[in-house]
């Protein structure tokens, strides 16, 4: 099956020492800084879509990442039960 997807690591975003991931760090410093990323190395992504990789874990799920996700633009779709 082929797609024409283009599917590459856009960046990753360094957590501090000792810090946790939740809803604040990912919607300030992470997110942010991806779709920057993005902006800037694969302009027409912006036209075609974003795959954004997320499960049900509770930094995804927040609705403080909920809204801010949607407020970017991007489409979430649901993540099959385990």
């Amino acid at each position: 099956m082929e797609s024409n997807v283009d599917i590459c690591r856009v960046k990753s975003v360094k957590l501090e020492d000792r810090k946790t991931v939740n809803s604040d760090w990912y919607t300030t410093k992470c997110l942010p800084v991806v779709f920057e990323k993005i902006k800037q190395d694969k302009p027409r992504a912006q036209h075609r879509g974003v795959l954004l990789h997320h499960d049900n874990v509770r930094p995804h799920t927040s609705v403080r990442i909920l809204d801010f996700l949607a407020n970017s633009g991007v489409h979430l779709d649901t993540h099959p039960p385990y």
